[in-house]
């Protein structure tokens, strides 16, 4: 049995395992996966902005948390450099300079 009449049935949505992603059924959707699912949070940002969410465009969610799809949470980006360079640049370069500085001194930093 499939989808309602499917004792397993949850409504039509899941928790992505290890990435975290709201998704839900909506075979339709531009952007569904195989599986029929399409993540949430690109419902909820194309609702929001009136159209489609567009490749190369991409969805951050600002608090971390890929299960929070309220749409003051999310910001869209043009592309996956932007949102990378805007939201997570300073982060890994600070991650590879407190490297360099251990390989070099031996010393630990506190960061």
């Amino acid at each position: 049995m499939r989808g309602e009449k499917n004792r397993a049935w949850v409504g039509g949505t899941y928790i992505e395992p290890e990435k975290g992603y709201r998704m839900v059924r909506m075979p339709e959707h531009a952007r569904a996966r195989a599986n029929g699912y399409v993540a949430e949070h690109l419902l909820v940002m194309e609702a929001q902005i009136g159209r489609p969410v567009m490749l190369p465009e991409e969805v951050h969610h600002i608090n971390g948390d890929r299960a929070d799809n309220r749409p003051e949470n999310l910001k869209l980006y043009a592309d996956h450099m932007a949102h990378w360079m805007t939201e997570h640049a300073e982060t890994v370069w600070a991650a590879r300079d407190a490297a360099a500085l251990t390989r070099r001194s031996g010393v630990s930093p506190q960061l």
